[in-house]
């Protein structure tokens, strides 16, 4: 296991990992260019991977931080439980209980919207909408699982992971692949994913969980609904500025008003 969570043998093929993902990422527009007759966007397509390769830089540089956090509580928990196939499930399950709250309290919350919001500011949803990822949101990503370190998992294993649990909706962000029939009730799948990312609030609100939808249909943020009509957030104009991406509802935040719901923004806050 290495240091920071990622098991040797993937930390070692980290380059053919992101060449594969690409790989998809390419293929997946050339099948939208077929299936949905859409013109390619090169200059979005290479908005949205500048935006990653940012977020994942920033990221690399405060992993010492973040892992040192949960290395130091770990000490003070006196019980230990070693990686297994049981931790392992018990540990992605509980992971993926903590991400559907995170993810809620990210739509629910005006600052914490506004950390999200670069998520949810592109109007098509395809593999590299997965990736463009708040900048500001994802330094404090982790912090959310602290209390899972009270399980006794061993610090590296447990940010592995929740570094799988934010991995498994990425595929999620397609509209190539329809309904999955009994696969939709279980997991989170591109169908229910998509509602999650409908321009109209009242879909959105709903479908948190990363992995299962289990939490949703608990905690009454479940939509049995067909695809949106539209994809972005109400009132932000869309941007290929990578700067507005990332910081416009949050400054949108700054002028509003604390009555104003968190995922609704004013066209006339609007950056010029």
């Amino acid at each position: 296991m290495h240091v920071f969570g990622i098991p040797d043998s993937v930390y070692q093929h980290r380059f053919e990992l992101f060449a594969g993902f690409m790989l998809l990422a390419w293929a997946e527009t050339l099948a939208r260019t077929v299936v949905l007759r859409e013109k390619f966007q090169p200059l979005e397509a290479g908005t949205q991977l500048m935006s990653w390769l940012v977020e994942l830089s920033i990221r690399g540089l405060t992993l010492p931080l973040r892992a040192l956090v949960f290395i130091f509580i770990a000490g003070l928990i006196p019980w230990k439980f070693e990686p297994s196939v049981l931790t392992f499930v018990v540990g992605y399950v509980a992971c993926d209980f903590v991400y559907y709250w995170k993810h809620r309290w990210m739509h629910e919350t005006p600052w914490l919207w506004a950390l999200h919001a670069p998520h949810h500011t592109s109007v098509r949803l395809n593999l590299l909408t997965g990736v463009r990822l708040g900048w500001l949101q994802r330094q404090v990503d982790d912090f959310f699982f602290l209390p899972l370190v009270l399980l006794g998992l061993d610090p590296g294993f447990l940010l592995f992971l929740i570094l799988l649990n934010e991995i498994y909706p990425l595929w999620c962000h397609s509209e190539l692949i329809g309904r999955l029939g009994v696969i939709d009730q279980v997991l989170n799948t591109p169908h229910n994913h998509r509602v999650h990312h409908s321009s109209d609030v009242a879909q959105s609100s709903s479908h948190y969980g990363s992995t299962f939808m289990c939490w949703d249909r608990w905690f009454g943020t479940a939509r049995d609904t067909g695809s949106p009509a539209a994809f972005g957030i109400e009132g932000v104009a869309p941007s290929l500025n990578p700067l507005r991406q990332q910081f416009q509802v949050l400054l949108q935040g700054l002028s509003r008003t604390a009555q104003l719901d968190p995922r609704r923004s004013s066209k006339e806050t609007n950056i010029p």
